[in-house]
């Protein structure tokens, strides 16, 4: 608990939200306490390493940037951490990617220590990424959040493999035209090619 002796690691969408959050009512008597890790705060190398270090000491309370949820490797060398359970990470966002999701998740027990897991969504963000109402997310039970958005996700998915698809087609096909029109004008016809361009240059 973030009063207690285990250290909390909170992963946000975007730095602005942490700002919004740390600078919020509810966050005040926690705000001295805490420490922000994101591309500003860790943009010097020995900096990045103590806010890292510091994370995972009892009582300290994290709030980072998503981009620190995957491959940063939080080490615990407090022994009262250890004996309290270990780091606590929560996560204020649903992922788009579910690889993303398991990454933040191995943020805690890492190399065999003890750690724990939770989300607490922010409807804001969840609406922006996943193009659905904050009404509609709030009417949800919370028994029920996680198999909603889990499949909006694999809808998301879904739909932009078929968009990279279409643009994949829709590639070759200016491919074989290109390739058709330079033979075209190797052989003295021009004609195919100045279509092209003429049609590249309408687009």
């Amino acid at each position: 608990n973030i009063e207690g002796e285990r250290s909390v690691l909170v992963f946000f969408r975007e730095a602005d939200e942490i700002s919004k959050f740390r600078d919020s009512s509810y966050f005040a008597k926690f705000k001295e306490k805490a420490q922000v890790l994101n591309e500003l705060t860790a943009s010097k190398s020995a900096d990045r390493g103590n806010i890292i270090k510091k994370a995972t000491v009892h009582g300290m309370v994290t709030l980072a940037t998503r981009m620190f949820g995957r491959g940063t490797d939080f080490k615990i060398f407090d022994d009262r951490m250890k004996k309290a359970g270990g780091m606590h990470v929560l996560q204020t966002f649903f992922s788009s990617d579910l690889s993303e999701e398991v990454q933040i998740q191995g943020r805690c027990a890492r190399q065999g220590n003890k750690g724990s897991y939770s989300q607490v969504l922010l409807s804001t963000s969840v609406a922006k990424d996943f193009d659905v109402s904050v009404s509609t997310i709030e009417s949800w039970s919370s028994a029920e959040v996680y198999t909603h958005l889990a499949r909006l996700r694999q809808e998301k998915g879904s739909e932009e493999v078929r968009q990279l698809r279409e643009q994949a087609t829709g590639r070759l096909v200016e491919h074989d035209a290109l390739a058709t029109s330079l033979q075209s004008f190797q052989r003295g016809d021009s004609s195919p090619f100045d279509q092209l361009l003429q049609r590249l240059n309408k687009i």
